[in-house]
């Protein structure tokens, strides 16, 4: 349900005003309230760094997903902060991972992705794999865009569509075959 709460994990504060609004400095005064805290020492979690952008994925429904890349395994928590178990171990194969790169959800289906395998992972609610897909290999610019937009051979998800469509990260080529302004 859209209309769900979801619990705060990390917040900040900071004020932007573009310079055209005029905002009285006094009415920019916010308070962050604590509405849940999952203990990382009873929980076996190893912190990550806040630059990863995919390491925690909360659902419309509050469960919550943490990525632990040491143990190629995402652990699950309720909105309530109790543990619901976890997915995933080392390795190549089916529900595995070799280096746990981003999660997110689509509707009540958790994706992961691994950068080295390049592939998304499938998981239901259950903490079952669904199935795995490829991520595509490489993304080129429109023709008519060529040698202006450098091609990619890195792509890592950001979003992920029921539709299979991506939004991603697209990381430029570097090296031979790349456009000259790509390389400086």
């Amino acid at each position: 349900r859209r209309d769900t709460p979801l619990p705060l994990l990390l917040g900040a504060c900071g004020k932007s005003t573009p310079p055209e609004a005029s905002i009285d400095d006094a009415n920019l005064v916010g308070q962050l309230t604590e509405e849940l805290r999952i203990d990382g020492r009873e929980h076996d979690l190893v912190p990550f760094h806040p630059l990863s952008g995919g390491s925690i994925a909360v659902a419309e429904d509050g469960t919550i997903a943490i990525l632990q890349g040491q143990d190629h395994s995402i652990r699950f928590f309720s909105a309530a902060g109790d543990p619901l178990g976890e997915f995933g171990r080392e390795g190549q194969g089916p529900g595995e991972f070799v280096s746990l790169a981003r999660l997110g959800w689509l509707d009540d289906i958790l994706w992961a992705f691994d950068i080295r395998l390049r592939r998304l992972t499938l998981i239901d609610p259950e903490r079952e794999l669904v199935r795995t897909m490829s991520s595509p290999p490489y993304a080129r610019p429109a023709p008519e865009d060529e040698g202006r937009i450098p091609g990619s051979d890195w792509l890592i998800p950001h979003t992920a569509y029921s539709d299979g469509s991506l939004i991603a990260l697209v990381l430029p080529m570097w090296g031979e075959g790349a456009p000259e302004f790509v390389n400086r």
